[in-house]
């Protein structure tokens, strides 16, 4: 039985190979200790499939072939779990506007928009929404994009490089991505 340091992982933007080549401690037959040659990391038991990145989501098998006294190969298996990301919370304050909430700023002649935390694992998108309710992104000049009387909405969405290999990550349950927010005319009253 090969045996390993750590049967898994969660996907975390690295590569896991050397660790995990250097986590073999041991190989055992009942109460013998094997002696063996080469370490394989392999997406299948044979080996026929050898990879030298251990990064995206999925399973390997760690191979090992016996020497010496030992022929034959074993192996153990690790996993790549997909990471599991939470959404990022936006606060977006309140105004009143003739006797009603809403969600926004009043207009200031400088740009307004929520804080919104930053991550590796998702983008952030902001948009200005038109008046025929189409979007113009508005991302690479946010600070004049975000002033002026109108809709907005941000947009977070899942980093499609971290997502380019496979699935290695994916939202919790029930994540809110999607936000709205107003700046609304200051009233000269």
């Amino acid at each position: 039985i090969v045996t390993l340091n750590s049967s898994s992982a969660t996907y975390a933007n690295t590569d896991f190979y050397s660790e995990l080549v250097a986590s073999v401690t041991g190989v055992k037959i009942g109460t013998l200790t094997v002696t063996y040659g080469n370490v394989i990391v392999a997406t299948d038991t044979a080996g026929a499939n050898p990879v030298t990145e251990v990064k995206n989501a999925g399973t390997y098998y760690v191979i090992v072939t016996g020497t010496g006294n030992f022929e034959g190969t074993a192996y153990a298996t690790f996993e790549v779990k997909v990471r599991t990301v939470e959404a990022p919370e936006v606060e977006i304050p309140t105004v009143n506007v003739n006797d009603s909430s809403v969600y926004g700023y009043i207009y200031s002649g400088s740009s307004q928009y929520p804080t919104v935390t930053t991550s590796e694992y998702y983008t952030i998108k902001w948009y200005r929404i038109n008046g025929d309710n189409s979007l113009t992104e508005i991302t690479a000049d946010l600070a004049n994009g975000s002033k002026n009387v109108g809709n907005y909405k941000i947009v977070i969405e899942l980093n499609n490089a971290a997502n380019q290999h496979g699935n290695n990550i994916e939202w919790a349950a029930d994540q809110t991505t999607e936000f709205e927010y107003s700046i609304v005319a200051k009233s000269i009253a």
